[in-house]
């Protein structure tokens, strides 16, 4: 990874690829990974949404000329009410199956598409670097509920229509009535606050929400479990899970009464709406002013606005958080992008002729104060074998891997025939290198005594 690289992927906050990147997530990516399923699933959503609103209609047919002692228009208006009513529930259950078919396509699309990035990167900074592991965490967390994009898009979709269609007949019946859906807006925006107010609680738990897990695989694993009881640090990690467990679940459910909150003050601002509509629809019916099909349509109507409501209040919640889950995969399109092109760089020289130089070269870790190297000067002249010689933990294989430019010095350069190994195109130097790494043993706990000399337990673990 090149020092460009290194300090972009420091960003206060994930990527943002616009409505272009969104339509690219939630449109393109159905199209690539599934195109039958994907349009199987457009057209059966907009037939069933078609179907379910233009079914109310024949209600209307019926209680008119049922009225009007019309047989023909009784058989008319219930064959329209079978008919559309059949339609949609049998295009309603073929959608369902190719949209959950769909969604497990997008699935796997999105696993390799993510794993390619990660894997894109040229060093292995980013692996240890806590804000490129908690993008990434967080959307491995929610792949599965982003690769429900393709297929909420056209929830969405399906939704606008059934509310256009309700909102032209409403007008046709009593021009307020159309107005009726603009009180929609009011728990969509309440929902879309919610829906804020718990993603944000999830990302400032993201940390806490890791340690739990990782305090968990070291108490249940077998690698560690000797240590553990000899020791006697079991119950210091079952506090530390339950501490760690107990701030991530008091955040999150703090979060979720919050959200609640506003999403009742929307749906109550709505409810007042909708009592007027059915009040107001009453007095016409009680003034003569609307035949009584009219009226049975108009009730059937404003309760399936409000259906419609909940539908889209809800799939507008679910494509925000899905927006949120979607920038996270922005940014680290944007970090693999970064480290792709400064990756490119002068052609690597064919056969070296003075060799390879070290010049006060000086090396930390990610995320660490202490130096793994300091003040390093070295030179592997061309066509030698040179054997590095340590304890371990000294830093041979950390020079193998500046070497072999997995990281960048954090001082210093490193020669090759005299050109900094950082100006070399990375691909053409590796096809030219090969490593084998032997990483450090990192124990998991240190034991300590609060106050006194060492026992002969810690002489054990510090000569480990």
């Amino acid at each position: 990874m090149s020092r460009s690289t290194t300090s972009n992927s420091k960003a206060s906050s994930p990527g943002n690829g616009g409505m272009a990147g969104l339509a690219r997530v939630f449109v393109t990516y159905g199209f690539r990974a599934a195109p039958f399923w994907m349009i199987a699933t457009l057209a059966l959503s907009l037939g069933t949404a078609l179907a379910s609103v233009f079914y109310p209609v024949g209600i209307k047919v019926m209680v008119d000329a049922f009225l009007a002692h019309d047989r023909g228009g009784v058989a008319l208006g219930a064959g329209l009410v079978a008919g559309l009513y059949a339609l949609q529930w049998i295009l309603s259950n073929n959608g369902a199956t190719a949209g959950t078919t769909l969604a497990d396509h997008v699935n796997l699309y999105l696993s390799a598409r993510i794993a390619a990035l990660v894997n894109r990167v040229a060093g292995i900074n980013h692996l240890e670097h806590p804000e490129y592991l908690t993008e990434l965490d967080l959307l491995d967390e929610n792949r599965g509920l982003l690769a429900q994009g393709p297929r909420q898009t056209i929830i969405v979709l399906s939704v606008v229509i059934r509310i256009a269609g309700v909102v032209i007949l409403l007008g046709i019946i009593w021009w307020p009535l159309a107005l009726l859906p603009v009180v929609t807006g009011l728990p969509v925006a309440s929902e879309r606050l919610s829906a804020r107010i718990r993603q944000r609680s999830d990302e400032k738990v993201a940390e806490e929400r890791r340690l739990a897990n990782d305090l968990f695989d070291i108490a249940a694993s077998a690698a560690p479990a000797k240590e553990l009881r000899v020791f006697g640090l079991g119950p210091e990690l079952m506090r530390r899970h339950h501490e760690a467990g107990l701030r991530v679940v008091s955040a999150t459910t703090r979060a979720a009464v919050t959200g609640g909150a506003v999403a009742a003050v929307g749906w109550l601002l709505f409810a007042a709406g909708f009592g007027f509509a059915v009040v107001a629809v009453a007095l016409r019916a009680a003034h003569g002013q609307s035949s009584p099909g009219q009226v049975v349509l108009a009730v059937t109507l404003v309760q399936r606005a409000q259906f419609q409501v909940a539908q889209a209040a809800n799939a507008v919640g679910q494509l925000l958080t899905m927006a949120r889950t979607a920038s996270r995969l922005f940014w680290i399109e944007d970090f693999a992008a970064r480290s792709t092109s400064d990756s490119l760089g002068r052609p690597v020289p064919g056969s070296l002729a003075e060799g390879i130089r070290f010049e006060h070269v000086s090396f930390s870790y990610p995320g660490t104060t202490g130096e793994v190297l300091t003040d390093i000067s070295l030179h592997l002249p061309a066509g030698s074998a040179v054997a590095l010689v340590g304890l371990n933990g000294a830093g041979k294989t950390t020079l193998v891997k500046l070497l072999t430019r997995m990281y960048d010095p954090t001082a210093g350069r490193i020669l090759v025939d005299g050109i900094d190994l950082a100006e070399l195109d990375l691909d053409s130097w590796r096809d030219r290198t090969a490593g084998a790494f032997q990483d450090y043993l990192r124990p998991e706990l240190v034991r300590r005594r609060s106050s006194g000399s060492a026992t002969s337990t810690d002489c054990m673990t510090m000569a480990r």
